[in-house]
């Protein structure tokens, strides 16, 4: 996959910004059973669907999110950076893991007074997530 490399008004660059070989060599699943086997197939060919996504951080537009993503054993290695706002043709199976991601608040953590702390866990908003495009 040849890609260039966006550079934002910053000097920052985004999108897919880096890929290297990956050490461990792919086995083509042949340590699993044949029907475990079929479905890390089907798994692996959806997660690397690429699809039109764009990335929003709550926080605002001068976030971003910087996270490798790997397909699985001898697929590169790729470095990924998302700016706010911004469109980028993505794996679906990075998209799934940035979005499955759930923010937890602990029992017992307290406020920015360091007063008032939380009678139970309680999941926060996501601070990272994609959206399709087309919204």
């Amino acid at each position: 996959m040849t890609t260039l490399i966006r550079v934002a008004p910053n000097g920052r660059e985004h999108g897919l910004t880096r890929q290297v070989a990956n050490s461990v060599q792919g086995d083509g699943f042949s340590h699993m059973t044949p029907e475990n086997k079929e479905k890390a197939i089907k798994k692996k060919k959806e997660d690397g669907k690429i699809i039109k996504a764009r990335y929003l951080n709550k926080n605002g537009r001068n976030e971003f999110l910087a996270r490798p993503y790997n397909l699985g054993a001898g697929e590169p290695i790729q470095f990924w950076t998302f700016l706010h706002e911004e469109v980028y043709d993505v794996p679906q199976g990075l998209v799934n893991e940035v979005n499955n991601k759930k923010c937890i608040a602990r029992q017992g953590k307290c406020d920015e007074n360091g007063e008032n702390p939380l009678a139970k866990d309680s999941y926060e908003e996501q601070e990272h997530r994609f959206v399709p495009a087309s919204f």
